[in-house]
């Protein structure tokens, strides 16, 4: 006789194993409602045996679905019925799902059901629907989100979406209480109406599937509909792009035909009698300008089944070179989500140097994944692109040790565990693999550098037969002082990310080694929940840029498609990142970092040559800017998109107008870029005493490679003496010019930061005209005046004046107002010791005065300093 225990975990078994019998799969009698294909709201026509359970449901039994969990009917009214089903969740899992439905292909479906939860803490609610064949074989799975505690009535959702699989033909709806690693006791849920409906199927898709276009290529949309009542629907097509402006609209009218023929019988009873339509168009959309769009069709029908549906696209302009960059993507999970076709189309096209991908296999890997991974990576070398090979040991060789256990745990365990699989995996790809990195860039605690030094030279050593030579490298966390260990390379990664001027200094302040490692590094765009597409594209550029300031070989994006700060979809199909990161890559590919130079707008730049002659201008600006001035002969500019920007020729040269979205300068020359560094003014601050000469030195060099001669002119602000102010030079190649210059200020001079300007003329194989451009600070800077103006309530202007004084011994002023047709205004500061006093000035009838200049002037009482400040008055 078996024990008592026994025949009662028997008993279980038997109840888990036996499933309720259920009906032929159901299809409710035509309603008003062509939508709805099934609905429970838990009332008595759904309990008409009255045990409070709808009638041909099923619950699943088994050890994580336990029997005493409840599940019945009660009389808790739910957003559109009186009644609802209830579970309460005493430690153990819920399943509840409803009889079969027939389905077709016809349609789009969308299940819904409405949830309440209490006392939930660590369970998680959600809607599944199971796709199944005329046999009630599962074919497809598809969940709506989580949900945990939600006091209030919340609505699931899973679609809509479509029928794919011919073989489909029904569909089961369960609600899932999944109960966490600590089950909740005590809590309760409550499930209001459970529907599925019927949507007219709209299917959108492109002629490329990547949805990844070049120039002149045109992107061509196909439209599917089907399951609608009227012979001529209606699509509305609009064409968005990356800042969300329509730049195409356009309306189509199918030409359709009846869903069945007259001999075929719709598979739904509901739909026996009924004549729907189906039918499809092809549009070419004319497109010539690169970026990125997102393509949406609207299906109009009425306010219950209208459909809509989105694609992303891209238009890029063809490369200039075929250089590979020297950017990379790090993919941890293989060629996986997309595939391996999608994923090279999207490596070639986003200009990838270097690729990081998982490599280590064993006998127990499928030989499937083994020839796609050879295939894939026989490509990509094949094309140039260099490959970083992650050893992250397969489950089979982790689990010998630990389920949890770290490739350096491995590595450092019993060779004979892990030795014989990583022989495997170095003699199928160490042709093809340039660097080898233990583990993933992210995924692993950081041992001590003795430690990592240990393996590092363990796995040297038995593999020293199979390669002739290992690059070793690890990931490495940059907020840790650098590691102390031999290495090939170090991926440095860590959050939170560097900005781009961090970066700059962090790679600057790197210690310099006689034998350095290679340098990775990761690049994680920004979390498009956190931050605007402006800033997410400007931040991505320009930390780009900022890695090739540093002796960085290669920067990463550690997972391109990550759903908040990828370059693609999982789909395969571009994020608004990905042209951005392509217009990056592209234009650094070959290029190397020659530092900035100020402009006259006071924008921003990197510029990077490409060759001795010509170069490229990374260009941005906090506000609007129009810079004009002289780059080269053939310029040409381009977007972060790869659209071009208007260039407007001009006598001074060049002009641009620059806003806080980058713009790369393509042509700029080289040799003049050099130049403008390399012209300096020894003194960049003049006393503010007015009327007296300051000697000062101006410095310049001939960065052409040819002798030039020529002359040179200083423009300074309107009133200021310099002598000479114009001069001749004749220079050979690298030979620099010191000229003395005197600079005499004006009584009117203003104080702060004043633009002075050189203007070149060079004659070497080739005329050339340029400018240089500097600021001269009027003022020592250790007494001023911040000067700001508004309107008060009784509409005067009051101008607000901080006297900063940051000398160690006391000053005097006297202060004069100037305001247009105004009577000037004056100010006696006496005796004012080191620090800061506020004073105020008042004018009447101040709006009149709203955009005009004012000049505030002040002279040093028993001194020789005179303080000039000419401001707008603004609210």
């Amino acid at each position: 006789m078996l024990p008592p225990q026994i025949v009662v975990s028997l008993l279980i078994v038997g109840v888990a194993a036996e499933v309720p019998k259920s009906p032929p799969a159901l299809s409710v009698p035509l309603p008003p409602d062509l939508s709805i294909v099934y609905r429970c709201n838990f009332d008595e026509s759904h309990d008409q045996n009255y045990d409070l359970f709808p009638d041909y449901w099923t619950r699943a039994y088994g050890p994580r679905y336990p029997l005493y969990v409840k599940a019945e009917i009660v009389p808790v009214a739910s957003p559109d019925s009186p009644r609802s089903l209830w579970g309460y969740l005493d430690g153990g899992s819920l399943a509840l799902s409803t009889p079969p439905i027939s389905i077709t292909q016809l349609f789009s479906y969308q299940a819904q059901v409405w949830v309440r939860t209490r006392n939930v803490q660590s369970d998680r609610i959600f809607l599944e629907v199971t796709l199944l064949d005329s046999n009630d074989k599962p074919l497809r799975l598809l969940s709506s989100r989580q949900l945990g505690e939600t006091a209030e009535w919340t609505l699931l959702s899973v679609g809509p979406f479509d029928v794919d699989d011919p073989l489909v033909a029904k569909a089961v709806l369960t609600l899932h209480v999944e109960a966490g690693v600590r089950a909740d006791v005590g809590a309760e849920v409550w499930f209001g109406t459970v529907s599925l409906r019927r949507l007219p199927m709209l299917r959108v898709t492109l002629d490329r599937p990547n949805g990844l276009y070049l120039l002149p290529q045109q992107p061509c949309v196909n439209c599917v509909v089907s399951g609608v009542p009227s012979p001529a629907p209606l699509l509305q097509i609009r064409v968005m792009n990356a800042e969300q402006q329509e730049v195409l609209q356009e309306k189509i009218s199918l030409e359709s035909q009846p869903a069945f023929s007259e001999e075929e019988i719709p598979p739904e009873p509901a739909l026996r009698g009924i004549t729907l339509y189906k039918g499809s168009a092809q549009r070419t959309l004319p497109l010539d300008q690169p970026g990125y769009y997102r393509i949406r069709v609207h299906l109009a029908q009425d306010s219950n089944s209208s459909r809509d549906a989105e694609l992303a696209f891209v238009i890029m302009r063809p490369p200039e070179g075929n250089d590979l960059s020297p950017f990379g993507w790090s993919l941890p999970l293989g060629v996986l989500p997309p595939g391996p076709d999608r994923l090279r189309e999207l490596l070639h096209h986003a200009a990838v140097g270097y690729v990081k991908f998982p490599v280590w296999c064993d006998d127990n890997t499928d030989k499937r994944t083994l020839q796609e991974t050879s295939h894939f990576l026989e490509h990509l070398a094949s094309h140039g692109v260099q490959i970083v090979g992650l050893l992250t040991p397969p489950d089979s060789v982790r689990e010998k040790i630990s389920p949890h256990a770290t490739t350096l745990d491995v590595l450092s365990s019993d060779p004979k565990i892990w030795q014989p699989s990583l022989e495997f995996t170095f003699a199928r790809v160490a042709t093809l693999v340039r660097y080898w990195q233990l583990g993933e860039d992210d995924g692993e605690p950081l041992p001590s550098p003795a430690r990592i030094q240990q393996v590092l030279d363990q796995a040297q050593k038995a593999l020293g037969n199979v390669v002739a030579e290992i690059r070793l490298g690890i990931p490495w966390n940059w907020l840790r002082p650098f590691p102390p260990i031999r290495l090939a390379f170090v991926h440095l990664t860590g959050e939170p990310s560097l900005t781009a001027e961090e970066l700059e200094s962090f790679l600057q302040a790197i210690p310099k080694d006689p034998a350095p490692p290679q340098i990775f590094l990761t690049l994680r765009p920004l979390d498009d929940r956190e931050y605007s597409l402006r800033d997410r594209v400007r931040d991505l550029v320009l930390r780009m840029a900022a890695t090739r300031e540093g002796a960085v070989l290669a920067a990463f994006h550690p997972d391109p498609f990550d759903p908040h700060t990828g370059l693609c979809t999982a789909t395969g199909t571009p994020t608004e990142l990905y042209l951005p990161w392509r217009t990056t890559a592209n234009a650094l590919a070959s290029a190397q970092p020659i530092g900035s130079v100020l402009l006259p707008g006071g924008s921003t730049n990197r510029i990077f040559s490409i060759d001795q002659q010509r170069g490229v201008m990374v260009l941005w600006a906090d506000r609007p800017a129009r810079e004009v001035l002289y780059l080269g002969s053939e310029i040409t500019a381009f977007d972060a998109w790869g659209k071009e920007v208007p260039v407007e020729n001009t006598p001074q040269g060049q002009a641009i107008l620059v806003g806080d979205w980058p713009l790369f300068v393509y042509g700029v020359s080289v040799p003049i870029a050099r130049w403008r560094q390399r012209v300096t003014l020894a003194t960049t601050r003049l006393p503010s005493v007015y009327g007296v000469p300051y000697r000062n030195q101006l410095r310049f060099q001939n960065t052409f490679p040819e002798p030039v001669s020529g002359e040179a002119f200083i423009a300074t602000p309107p009133n200021w003496h310099v002598s000479p102010r114009h001069f001749t030079f004749q220079l050979q190649p690298g030979e620099t010019l010191e000229r003395e210059v005197f600079f005499t200020l004006p009584f009117d001079a203003e104080t702060g930061p004043q633009p002075v300007r050189v203007d070149f003329r060079a004659q070497g194989e080739s005329g050339y005209r340029f400018s240089s451009y500097h600021f001269v600070e009027v003022g020592l800077g250790d007494v001023y005046i911040e000067v700001s103006t508004r309107l008060d309530e009784s509409g005067d202007l009051v101008v607000q004046q901080v006297f900063v004084n940051e000398t160690e011994y006391p000053v005097s002023f006297r202060c004069e107002l100037f305001a247009p047709d105004r009577r000037r205004q004056f100010m006696l500061i006496r005796e004012q010791g080191p620090g800061r006093t506020v004073h105020q000035y008042r004018f009447p009838r101040g709006r009149e005065l709203i955009g005009k200049t004012l000049w505030l002037r002040a002279e040093e009482i028993g001194g020789s300093r005179t303080l000039n400040y000419r401001i707008t008055a603004a609210e």
